[in-house]
């Protein structure tokens, strides 16, 4: 399988001091999240997530999770949150840059088999590189507030880091990041 690097949490936008009046229409979009690549060695990025609106306000989609460096696609895209930089026997990764949050994590230089893959980043958090040869990156943390809910909430955490054949993959960062897998495509 190939070896997917977290996918960037999508940005988070906030403003307390938007008006709205009853009677009114706004539009509202629901952007889906960002993913990991899901290939073998030679294939693309995973997709960006599409933006979520609120009237004038929009927040990022996050950056797509790379693929191996084997394939091109080495470094993780850029968005809300930066995706993570995939494994690669032979150079250094680098996470996408989050336009509205943290950037993603690369591989640290960690060139050796079983090879492993940065986190996303997260709304909160850089995604981490990746700890050694087998074991992916964690994904940063997504922030917390509590406008929705009127309780603490987390949101827009990014994706752990897979490894390509065996070892351990990275924890995803607090509010909805996934964990990265241990033999393939991770799970954001």
């Amino acid at each position: 399988g190939g070896c997917s690097a977290g996918a960037g949490g999508g940005g988070v936008q906030t403003n307390s001091a938007k008006s709205v009046s009853s009677g009114n229409s706004y539009t509202v979009t629901v952007g889906a999240g960002g993913t990991g690549s899901t290939t073998d060695l030679a294939g693309p990025r995973g997709a960006k997530g599409s933006n979520s609106v609120f009237d004038d306000i929009t927040a990022e989609g996050g950056g797509g999770g790379a693929n191996t460096g084997n394939s091109g696609n080495g470094d993780g895209q850029d968005g809300g949150c930066g995706g993570g930089g995939g494994a690669f026997s032979a150079a250094t990764t680098n996470g996408g840059t989050g336009s509205q949050g943290g950037n993603g994590g690369g591989n640290g230089g960690n060139l050796g088999a079983p090879f492993a893959a940065g986190g996303g980043g997260g709304a909160g958090e850089n995604g981490s590189n990746a700890v050694n040869n087998s074991t992916g990156g964690e994904g940063g943390d997504g922030i917390v507030n509590s406008l929705q809910t009127g309780s603490s909430q987390t949101y827009a955490g990014g994706g752990g880091g897979s490894v390509y054949s065996g070892g351990t993959g990275g924890a995803g960062g607090a509010g909805g990041g996934g964990a990265g897998a241990n033999s393939g495509g991770g799970t954001n």
